[in-house]
């Protein structure tokens, strides 16, 4: 098993540091929570658009997986699910959820199927697209947990690095640098990946003649044509600044 995602940030680089229930009247008193509610969800609406820069990693690789990317402040989490799913090259064909420590979101509540998020102690996710990442991200080292694939389990670690004012036609995202290839979907989760990459490189492996043919039939093409260590960055930032204008 690889190492956990905090000893796998030791070798990365360094880098740098709801809606309220509508009152059954006009003159209805309103609740201190729903005051809460409400002004900081007003307060969101009005803050100006700032960029984020956050690095994201695959958590428990080794060597990390990861992306450095620049995210306009005013994305919401079904946008971000889009990025994400772009920058690391994923097909979109599995459930999703968003957590932090205390709350969950999802796109439609059809991944409270599965309970909570791993990372959260909330059971009941609310909508993805209701909420800003600004709301989620609001301060510098703050962390937002990504998991796609609940068989599979691949978690991502989102977290905040630097807020900065965007530049004169900085697109709503982009990816800035990153390394290593994604790994193939449906392939088992980081262990499944782990044991695919070193059996596919290795001719004397007793597994290898039995993976090379299920990658044929799963993923087509030659095993030989990927290298788990390349990353395209060009074409990964061209496939996000797509998803997410």
């Amino acid at each position: 098993m690889a190492a956990v995602v905090g000893s796998s940030l030791s070798r990365m680089p360094r880098h740098d540091s709801v809606l309220p229930a509508k009152p059954q009247a006009a003159t209805a008193p309103r609740s201190r929570a729903l005051r809460r509610r409400q002004a900081r969800g007003s307060t969101a609406r009005r803050l100006p658009r700032r960029t984020l820069r956050v690095f994201t990693v695959l958590a428990y690789t080794d060597p990390p997986i990861w992306r450095r990317l620049e995210l306009a402040s005013d994305l919401r989490l079904d946008e971000l699910h889009r990025v994400l799913q772009a920058a690391f090259e994923w097909e979109g064909g599995h459930l999703h959820q968003f957590s932090t420590e205390k709350r969950t979101w999802d796109d439609d509540g059809s991944a409270a199927d599965f309970g909570p998020g791993p990372f959260s102690a909330s059971p009941a996710p609310e909508p993805e697209g209701k909420t800003l990442l600004s709301q989620v991200l609001p301060a510098v080292g703050d962390r937002l947990h990504y998991v796609y694939d609940f068989g599979d389990s691949w978690e991502h670690v989102v977290m905040l690095d630097e807020i900065v004012e965007p530049a004169p036609g900085a697109p709503r995202a982009r990816v800035v640098d990153g390394d290593r290839a994604a790994p193939l979907e449906d392939c088992g989760g980081v262990p499944g990946y782990e044991d695919l990459v070193t059996a596919l490189a290795d001719p004397e492996n007793p597994d290898h003649t039995h993976l090379v043919e299920w990658y044929v039939e799963v993923y087509g093409g030659s095993p030989a044509d990927f290298d788990p260590a390349h990353v395209d960055i060009a074409a990964l930032d061209q496939a996000v600044r797509r998803v997410a204008s």
